[in-house]
């Protein structure tokens, strides 16, 4: 899931999920492939598949695609610039 940024700095409780913040240097498409690894292996997924997916786009679909695949397990803040 894509929340905003305003959406998350409010009152929300967020205590039992991954949050990856966009706007981390760290979260790059390095970061995000080492995450769909995990959890493409932990669904029983095609890892393969979905790195050459990811690979094939710019950052900003690669991003759209990681969450197509694991939104529902990790929410994703949006960058400040947007996507």
């Amino acid at each position: 899931m894509i929340i905003s940024r305003d959406f998350f700095q409010q009152d929300n409780v967020y205590s039992q999920e991954i949050i990856l913040d966009l706007d981390d240097p760290i979260v790059n498409i390095v970061f995000l492939l080492a995450h769909a690894k995990v959890f493409a292996d932990d669904l029983d997924l095609q890892f393969q598949d979905i790195k050459k997916e990811m690979l094939s786009v710019s950052y900003t679909d690669a991003v759209k695609i990681f969450d197509r695949y694991f939104g529902d397990y990790v929410i994703l803040i949006e960058p400040t610039a947007g996507l």
